[in-house]
């Protein structure tokens, strides 16, 4: 696979919605037309140093454009997030993931990532920006 250049927006909700795990969602768009829309759970576990980790499993919709194809237009992604606070309402991080199609197409190759972020808190939820 040859390395793309991505924009993600996600949205973390923050109060549990069953046991401790929260939802997470968002949209990621590549610079070769690829986009991933996706939908999910995630857990949120506090870290020495104020590091927080998320770890998180997800399914979407995913388009190709120009980019990678993954064998089907649904893919599920599992992440981990670990983010570090740097004021009351900001926090950078870093993601890693895999979107996989658990062998639901004929072509199952599979996709990982990484990316730097800063998040905004309002309220009752986090807004990521991962680049």
């Amino acid at each position: 696979h040859e390395p793309s250049t991505a924009l993600e927006l996600t949205y973390y909700g923050l109060k549990p919605l069953v046991w401790r795990a929260s939802t997470v969602s968002g949209l990621v768009a590549s610079a070769r037309g690829a986009f991933y829309l996706y939908g999910g759970l995630q857990l949120r576990f506090a870290l020495p140093y104020d590091v927080a980790a998320s770890p998180s499993v997800s399914v979407g919709v995913y388009g190709a454009g120009s980019g990678l194809d993954l064998g089907h237009s649904l893919e599920f992604r599992s992440a981990l997030l670990l983010e570090v606070p740097v004021s009351s309402r900001i926090r950078v991080s870093a993601v890693f993931f895999h979107l996989s199609n658990a062998g639901l197409g004929a072509r199952n190759p599979g996709v990982e990532g990484a990316g730097l972020g800063v998040s905004f808190v309002p309220q009752e939820a986090i807004l990521n920006w991962i680049l």
